[in-house]
């Protein structure tokens, strides 16, 4: 063979690996309708929507050959699924076949940052179970809107045999992608390795049905070549919210009925696109790691109590799996699993909505629906967790959800009237118990009063007994320091606080548990709360020491307690927010935020927990970070000489600022209030409750430990404490 023809086999072989790009020769149109529960209109509106919609789909996939349709969320065909026929659903399988009409592994667009593991996980595996179930496979996932997701989703799909992810990014408001031009493919990688072939447009799940015209098209298609994108074939998105099947016909009428001179446009699905890249292309894709969640997680602060039940329901749910206590096969899981994606959908918070899109009574039964998402979820949980450990007779059943024992606060409601001591046993196990009472409760601590007690649990089910108690008085003093073995904290003339660690030897948190809040309409301004201290109590109990604040009648923050125990290096911090004290925000403000502060001490740099992953490296992703991330549970101030770990159980936004001295401050972000609306046809009005059915007080809980080198054991242990099964009433 001469060398001629050796240079010319060696240039095919070439070409086959990976052709010479000679521009974009086709461009794939893909029509779904962009589900959001709650934007449009009420979730009950947008669930009948949908209920209808695949009857009017079937007739045109049969009337249009040359029309295709994605189904970008299952929740849509969920709706439609309830009352759907035999005859029907075959004819959904058999366009399936054909290839003209494709489920994707996506309950809805979510809030990855605020989700857990089993909520991620669910988010693929509960579509891809229950369409199994119909004989129906999928290959890609789709989010849409949402502005960034986990770094954990990538292993998430990899676990589940999912190798394509579409997103139409929603970047109008945010700019989130720092990657040059508006299309890009690439391989996403998680934290443990797994890897999913990724395409982001930045013109939005919109951008087919914004083009109006061949001409449009071939300009879109010419600036795209011209940004650097060196492919073939172009996806274009064509949807509109909960706009069904029409905006795709339209594209199709438009753009792909239309004569080009050197472009080919067609209609068809997300896997025929990625099929024909990695056919053409084979894994010659760039690789990006990270995280570029946090975007719009921000918003379930306008929701703090539920959004503090979801956290602990999805915690809870995921420990009982894991454990062996439940099974995905048993009726309440996916019942549970429901009610918690609902929630972690990205149009579920309770708020003011969109200007203008909802009347009044709309918004307020949207709030209604969100709250009850949450509520049931929790209503669900313990009903299974009461119908599966039977009560004693005098004994209450306890459940660990560590894997191993543990030693642990337990809490048992008893009514008591003063201070009292006495004893509380545990699988026949003694152990001394105190009287508590709390100013709130919730789903983490969900009794007003009672005892309580460090007790030794065993995984799993455990049995209490209350044994007996006596009447005491404990020491209160009206003093400013509260110290153990580790710790010396001081109440400062402000009423913040600073934290000695007396085993480093340095002071670990300066002025901390200030309050600040800050108007959405004026984002720069944050002025500490003006409070003024009624009391200020150190009470010391049998286990531990208490620092309590009291303010003044009227005061938005309520209480302020600081918890010490007596031999632990740990302390709890909780804040008490009364709602009904909340300020009228007028409009063109929007709605006001709480923050409290932790101001870590020679502290370098944070990593925080994801949802399966602890992230170190938050700019890892060609990405903008907003000013708040979102946190699951645990953030670690990185210092020379040691670590902080800070807890947050219900407050899961997270914003980090350097002071003058250059400290780390850490703000958690406890809520967003609102109080008027712009509604359709009545303008500006005032909202009622906006988180209707919730707890008038507030109550947010941190744990906070200094060590040399980070220990999260008990920080889990706070953020996963012990479930104690009492009656429904």
């Amino acid at each position: 063979m001469n060398m001629m023809k050796k240079f010319g086999c060696f240039f095919l072989i070439l070409l086959c690996i990976n052709p010479v790009f000679a521009g974009i020769q086709e461009v794939i149109i893909i029509p779904f309708s962009h589900l959001d529960i709650g934007f449009t209109a009420t979730p009950q509106e947008v669930s009948e929507q949908y209920a209808t919609l695949f009857d009017g789909l079937l007739e045109i996939l049969r009337k249009l050959p040359d029309y295709s349709f994605t189904v970008e969320s299952f929740w849509q065909f969920q709706q439609w699924l309830r009352n759907a026929s035999k005859e029907e659903l075959e004819k959904i399988k058999t366009y399936v076949q054909q290839g003209r009409l494709e489920f994707t592994a996506n309950f809805a667009n979510m809030h990855t940052g605020f989700q857990n593991e089993l909520t991620l996980y669910e988010t693929v595996a509960y579509p891809i179970r229950k369409l199994k179930k119909l004989g129906i496979d999928v290959q890609v996932c789709m989010q849409d809107d949402v502005p960034g997701f986990t770094a954990d989703l990538p292993d998430i799909l990899a676990d589940l045999g999912i190798k394509y992810l579409i997103i139409g990014l929603n970047d109008k408001f945010s700019n989130v992608l720092t990657l040059p031009g508006p299309s890009h493919i690439f391989y996403w990688e998680g934290p443990r390795g797994g890897r999913v072939l990724t395409y982001v447009t930045k013109r939005s799940y919109m951008e087919g049905i914004l083009i109006r015209s061949a001409a449009e098209l071939e300009q879109i298609v010419s600036e795209t070549e011209k940004s650097g994108y060196k492919y073939n074939v172009l996806p274009l998105l064509a949807a509109s919210d909960n706009g069904g099947y029409e905006p795709g016909v339209m594209a199709l009428i438009r753009l792909a009925r239309t004569y080009y001179e050197k472009l080919r446009v067609t209609v068809s699905t997300p896997s025929a696109f990625f099929k024909k890249i990695e056919r053409d292309y084979g894994n010659s894709f760039p690789t990006y790691k990270g995280d570029w969640s946090g975007w719009w997680e921000i918003t379930k602060t306008g929701c703090p109590y539920s959004s503090g039940v979801v956290r602990w329901g999805q915690d809870a749910l995921e420990d009982l799996l894991k454990t062996g206590t439940i099974s995905i096969n048993n009726p309440y899981y996916d019942a549970i699993v429901e009610k918690l994606l609902l929630f972690t959908e990205h149009t579920a918070s309770c708020g003011a909505g969109w200007p203008g899109l909802f009347t009044l009574e709309q918004t307020e039964i949207s709030n209604k629906t969100v709250v009850e998402y949450a509520a049931n979820a929790y209503s669900l949980l313990m009903k299974f967790l009461r119908s599966t450990f039977l009560r004693k007779e005098d004994a209450i059943p306890v459940f660990c959800r560590s894997n191993k024992p543990i030693k642990t606060t337990l809490k048992v409601p008893v009514i008591l009237q003063g201070d009292h001591v006495g004893t509380i046993a545990v699988n026949d196990q003694q152990f001394k118990a105190w009287s508590f009472s709390e100013p709130s409760t919730d789903t983490y601590e969900p009794f007003a009063q009672g005892l309580k007690a460090r007790v030794v649990l065993k995984p799993g089910l455990n049995y209490l007994q209350i044994g007996d108690f006596r009447k005491c008085n404990f020491s209160r003093t009206k003093m400013r320091i509260i110290e153990n073995d580790f710790y010396r904290i001081e109440l400062n003339a402000d009423l913040t606080f600073d934290v000695f660690d007396k085993e480093l030897g340095t002071l670990v948190l300066k002025s901390a548990g200030r309050v600040t809040r800050r108007f959405t309409g004026k984002n720069n301004e944050s002025p500490p709360l003006i409070l003024n201290a009624d009391n200020v109590i150190v009470t010391n109990y049998p286990g531990e020491k208490i620092l309590e604040i009291d303010f003044s009648k009227g005061s938005v923050i309520k209480t302020i307690r600081i918890t010490l125990p007596i031999g632990e290096k740990v302390f709890y911090f909780d804040c008490f927010v009364d709602k009904r004290y909340l300020p009228h925000v007028s409009y063109n403000y929007h709605s006001v935020n709480y923050f409290v502060a932790f101001p870590l001490v020679n502290v370098q740099s944070v990593s925080y927990q994801g949802p399966c992953t602890i992230v170190n490296n938050p700019f890892e992703f060609p990405s903008v970070r907003p000013n708040e991330i979102s946190i699951n549970g645990l953030l670690i101030g990185h210092a020379h000489s040691h670590a902080c770990v800070i807890a947050s159980r219900e407050a899961f936004m997270v914003e980090t600022t350097r002071d003058e001295g250059g400290g780390l401050k850490v703000n958690f972000h406890l809520l967003r209030h609102y109080s008027e609306m712009a509604a359709k046809s009545e303008g500006v009005v005032q909202l009622s409750s906006v988180e209707p059915g919730t707890p008038n007080i507030l109550r947010f809980s941190f744990f906070f430990t200094s060590l040399r080198e980070p220990d999260l054991k008990l920080a889990q242990e706070f953020l996963h404490p012990p479930i104690v099964i009492v009656p429904s009433n």
